[in-house]
């Protein structure tokens, strides 16, 4: 019986690797696309571009086989940066969405479209948790532009019949993120003895989903029979402190410092953000990794990070 196929760009980031990694176990042939080598081992690729995600990159592939899935897991991943370059972010998060969608309509209709997108489209809500029909209010070019990246794929279902999945995922953490709030906890704290100081007032609140369970939902959402645009949440259903997430790496990383903060928002940074997973358990995903168990995972990869670079 032959492999189904699925191509991931991305696949050298965080959660493309992880999701290459589950697929190639289950029995997937994985193709990878990304301007940076696969270089972490998690998985096999049955072809491995490094190249930019263009359209000549996706031809070239063809050649070497059809997927039967492309995950785009590509471009945009932070609020700071779109800040920074909006334009950058806008072609990472909206045109190469199109241009993909554009092959896949050319090349290759049967193949299904799955778009990670961000609980960042939200943006700024008093309600929380925040369901799926829920008005979008993002509060930076990040989150506007994968708003916009949804609308496309919504767009190409609608008119041109393509099958496409949007997962919006809300605070990923595991293994292999080298960024956001956890690694801004751990390197700090191994740079002080006394106490460290993030953003905020430590009172903000995140929806922390544990990778493995990500790539759980996409696979998940991959091997049901998809009736043409699914848009769904992924995230635990529960909100924890930002105090609380730092906290808990203090403790997981053994290390007994007070926790100040600087009560300054950063821009784009919204105050709460909490899923909810009512749409995502009738499609038949349920988070299983606790906060306590991720980030225990979460503090051993750190050490072992930390260890090689001394």
């Amino acid at each position: 019986m032959q492999k189904k196929h699925i191509w991931i760009t991305g696949a050298a980031g965080f959660l493309g690797g992880h999701t290459g990694y589950l697929f190639a176990n289950n029995g997937w042939a994985v193709s990878s696309i990304d301007i940076a080598p696969v270089t972490h081992n998690q998985f096999s690729s049955f072809a491995s571009i490094n190249n930019v995600l263009d359209r000549r990159t996706l031809d070239h592939l063809l050649t070497l086989s059809k997927p039967d899935c492309i995950f785009h897991a590509a471009g945009s991943g932070a609020v700071g940066d779109s800040i920074a370059n909006p334009d950058l972010d806008f072609h990472n998060s909206v045109t190469n969405t199109q241009m993909i969608l554009d092959f896949i309509r050319e090349k290759s209709p049967e193949t299904l479209f799955v778009l990670p997108s961000s609980a960042g489209v939200y943006g700024a809500s008093d309600q929380q948790p925040l369901s799926e029909n829920h008005p979008l209010n993002p509060v930076s070019p990040y989150g506007k532009h994968k708003a916009m990246a949804e609308e496309v794929c919504r767009k190409a279902s609608e008119i041109h019949k393509t099958q496409t999945v949007v997962i919006r995922f809300f605070s990923l953490y595991g293994p292999r993120l080298f960024k956001q709030l956890l690694w801004d906890v751990g390197c700090k704290a191994l740079k002080s003895n006394k106490e460290i100081q993030l953003f905020g007032t430590g009172q903000e609140t995140r929806d922390m989903l544990y990778v493995e369970d990500a790539t759980s939902i996409i696979k998940t959402l991959v091997e049901q029979k998809n009736p043409g645009h699914i848009l769904v949440n992924g995230g635990t259903g529960y909100a924890l402190s930002v105090k609380d997430i730092a906290s808990g790496l203090l403790k997981a990383l053994g290390l007994d410092l007070a926790i100040t903060f600087n009560n300054e928002v950063r821009p784009g940074d919204p105050a709460h953000y909490q899923a909810d997973l009512t749409y995502a358990r009738k499609l038949g995903y349920t988070p299983q990794t606790k906060f306590s168990d991720g980030i225990q995972h979460y503090a051993k990869w750190f050490q072992q990070v930390k260890q090689l670079e001394h």
